[in-house]
């Protein structure tokens, strides 16, 4: 493997297998090891099940292949060859190191300039580190298209970085992301990403207006994601190559981590599944998203980010037939279960019903025929809305008319009760007079 050495293949490994290849390497698990040629070595490794063989092939200092019989498979080095390499290392003089006879026969002066020049040289491979891990810049404001056109100005190394990011999708760690990209075979300007180049390439992307800080960790720019997917998938093989890797490190039940939103990996897997063109999975991870979404995807905002408000055609004919037609399906039910008046994607829907398969075109058929009866009987209820509207007036009247009758009824008995009174009280007044004036008079004929 160019670039990558005896001297320096353990920063480009992963820690974990570093040391555990330096426990087999210190307790002496390396057995026969052999050159059995110029740069070609083999050796046995004894394994946690049995002896396994080791082969390296080295180009001077430079590792050029390597092969284990062990079943790790993750496209990288095994502890075995890790192993393998440091017991090649101890029998080989490092680089650079002068003889102790060759430094008794320089002067003084040719010491020094020695030791000048390897602190040197120390500064300079320092100063590149550093300068790797200095701050990130503030963001550029660029819209999607701008960075889609800046994309195609990237290097290559860069361009697999913000491949990973854009099927990734979701905020992810700088570890994290480095596993991803070295399983993927990608390197990175001839070797394998470390963590430290990894913070600066991030840095980067970030100071370009690639990437978004979530936290200590970055996620795509997504409309950015959407459109590079969207024109890159399926023409460019890298894609399909990220897809174990990523699955692998950022599984869908994340059963470790608890701060995961399964219904943003669903999400993710059904953008997968759009761009490899698989409908079942699209449907299946459609309605999990919605299930076990911590981050509020519904049905409605799921639809809005497949099918926008405002009707992107070029938008949607870009999706593959059957699982637009799928999101158009969903998207009608919820037009006709809520009552909704038809819009664009209906009428497009109506349009494009010939192109549809048998099944489809009758689905569709029985939706419009469900909206026209629904319309119907929205009809029906509103005129019997309306003649219950005008029923309620007039109960309402008659209470008021009742009402009122009731007021004037006792008004009207009461008068009859008053003048009752008065001609009662003149009567037995006139009869009194009456009584008086007889018996005057039968005083008078008596006398």
């Amino acid at each position: 493997m160019s670039n990558t050495t005896l001297w320096n293949f353990e920063s480009r490994t992963p820690s974990a297998i570093v040391d555990r290849g330096r426990s087999y390497a210190r307790r002496g698990r390396v057995l026969d090891i052999t050159e059995l040629a110029t740069d070609e070595w083999t050796a046995q490794v004894e394994g946690s099940s049995g002896n396994y063989t080791v082969n390296i092939s080295l180009e001077g200092e430079n590792i050029r292949s390597w092969d284990c019989e062990c079943p790790y498979d993750w496209n990288g080095m095994c502890k075995h060859v890790v192993a393998t390499l440091l017991k090649i290392r101890e029998k080989l003089p490092k680089p650079g190191a002068i003889p102790t006879t060759v430094l008794r026969q320089l002067s003084s002066n040719e010491r020094y300039q020695r030791a000048a020049d390897i602190l040197a040289k120390y500064q300079s491979v320092n100063q590149s580190a550093t300068s790797q891990t200095a701050p990130a810049p503030p963001p550029q404001n660029r819209s999607p298209e701008e960075l889609l056109a800046l994309y195609a100005t990237l290097p290559g190394s860069d361009q697999c970085a913000l491949k990973v990011a854009a099927l990734a999708w979701e905020p992810f760690s700088k570890s994290k992301f480095v596993e991803i990209y070295n399983d993927c075979n990608f390197k990175y300007q001839g070797v394998n990403l470390s963590d430290r180049l990894a913070a600066g390439l991030l840095d980067h992307l970030y100071g370009l207006g690639f990437l978004i800080k979530v936290d200590t960790r970055h996620r795509i720019q997504p409309e950015f994601a959407r459109l590079l997917c969207d024109r890159d998938f399926s023409g460019d093989p890298d894609f399909r190559k990220i897809l174990i890797p990523l699955r692998r490190r950022m599984e869908l039940h994340a059963y470790w981590n608890h701060g995961v939103d399964v219904g943003e990996r669903h999400f993710r897997e059904m953008r997968l599944a759009r761009y490899t063109n698989d409908l079942e999975p699209f449907k299946s991870h459609y309605f999990n998203s919605i299930h076990h979404s911590r981050t509020g995807w519904t049905q409605e905002t799921l639809l809005n980010w497949w099918l926008p408000t405002k009707m992107n055609r070029q938008r949607l004919e870009v999706l593959p037939e059957e699982i637009r037609n799928f999101l158009l399906e969903q998207k009608l039910n919820i037009q006709l279960f809520g009552l909704l008046p038809p819009d664009e994607y209906f009428h497009y829907t109506v349009e494009n019903l010939p192109q549809a398969d048998l099944k489809q075109r009758e689905n569709l058929a029985r939706l419009t025929d469900l909206r026209e009866e629904l319309g119907r009987q929205l009809e029906r209820l509103h005129r019997q809305a309306q003649a219950a509207e005008k029923y309620q007036e007039y109960k309402a009247e008659e209470r008021q008319l009742k009402a009122q009758m009731a007021r004037e009824v006792p008004r009207k008995v009461d008068g009859h009760r008053n003048a009752d009174g008065r001609n009662g009280e003149a009567g037995g007044r006139e009869r009194h007079q009456q009584a008086g004036l007889r018996r005057r008079r039968g005083r008078q004929g008596t006398g």
